[in-house]
């Protein structure tokens, strides 16, 4: 609060002066008048308050930070949510005539086409653009697979992750089974759909099938046979 008109320099009233006091820039109140009885002042209660500004608006995908609060001279600042950009300016200031430019929009990241994989693919038709946490899924060329990850997603930072898979032959460990050995079909690596056959050693019987073919999840088909040692009858002395 200051003094107004004639009085704004002056520092000393005679008796029955009277002086207007008005609130400053950015503060609201009544302007109040006082008189001079000689060595006090008659009616000093007034008091001024800092403009409020009210809300600055809603932030799309976003906030703003109101540390500061909505007051006169306050400063407040957007915030997007993750995954989201500022566009326009994310700081208003809170002036005589309000707050100070307009609300910023929060716009949602946008990722590019995903990384090509040699001898694969997408299983579904690529986009152009992708939103942020859009995910994407790639497959192999046939008696290929995928080594890394199936599914990729659009991050925060306008890049796929993680990192793209491979496409890779599709092998088959070398079958262990007890008391049997190969005796036909493909030699290692053994890729997609290699054959192999296998018979008991003398003595043992095998249960389950004898061939086994290498299949696109890297496993046999069917399950491993198993060697069993023969029953033998002992000879009956007449």
């Amino acid at each position: 609060m200051s003094l107004s008109g004639d009085y704004i320099t002056q520092e000393t009233f005679p008796a029955g002066s009277k002086v207007v006091f008005k609130c400053d820039v950015g503060y609201v109140g009544f302007a109040m008048t006082i008189t001079c009885l000689g060595e006090t002042w008659k009616n000093v209660t007034s008091t001024c308050r800092r403009i409020s500004c009210g809300s600055p608006g809603e932030v799309m995908n976003g906030r703003y930070d109101l540390t500061e609060g909505v007051e006169f001279g306050a400063r407040v600042t957007a915030q997007c949510d993750k995954g989201h950009y500022i566009v326009g300016s994310k700081v208003r200031n809170c002036m005589v005539a309000g707050w100070s430019g307009r609300v910023p929009i929060c716009e949602v990241v946008k990722c590019g086409a995903p990384p090509a994989v040699a001898n694969g693919n997408l299983l579904h038709r690529a986009e152009e653009s992708y939103a942020y946490r859009e995910v994407v899924e790639y497959q192999c060329d046939r008696q290929l697979t995928l080594d890394g990850p199936r599914f990729l997603h659009c991050s925060e930072t306008g890049q796929f992750e993680p990192y793209p898979p491979k496409c890779i032959d599709i092998t088959c460990p070398t079958p262990k089974i007890d008391k049997a050995f190969r005796v036909e079909g493909h030699m290692p690596p053994y890729k997609y759909k290699s054959f192999i056959r296998y018979e008991c050693e003398k003595g043992y019987e095998m249960e389950g099938e004898s061939g086994l073919t290498c299949e696109k999840d890297s496993r046999w088909s069917p399950s491993y046979p198993t060697c069993k040692g023969k029953m033998h009858c002992a000879h009956t002395i007449q």
